[in-house]
């Protein structure tokens, strides 16, 4: 933790420091994110939540998760505003 070695810190609950090795992490993905937010977001993203997925699921012991799958309700949603006529 990045506390100061004389402050005891007794709620790590909700909120408060995070592990050096975490917060290195973040740091880094944020840095990433800041240079080019688009590439990040676009190329990098989907793959980073998936990775962390399998890894929260193999530290759960829950199997590995299926990937999402497009529902009749997304198709719908995105075919509904190019159906609406438009005004007179």
């Amino acid at each position: 933790m990045l506390l100061d070695s004389q402050v005891i810190n007794l709620n790590t609950g909700s909120f408060g420091p995070l592990p050096k090795p975490v917060f290195d992490r973040v740091t880094q993905l944020r840095r990433r994110l800041a240079e080019e937010p688009m590439d990040f977001l676009l190329r990098e993203g989907s793959h980073l939540l998936w990775t962390a997925r399998e890894r929260l699921a193999q530290f759960l012991n829950s199997g590995i998760p299926e990937p999402p799958h497009p529902s009749r309700r997304d198709q719908q949603g995105v075919a509904t505003p190019a159906q609406i006529p438009e005004g007179p």
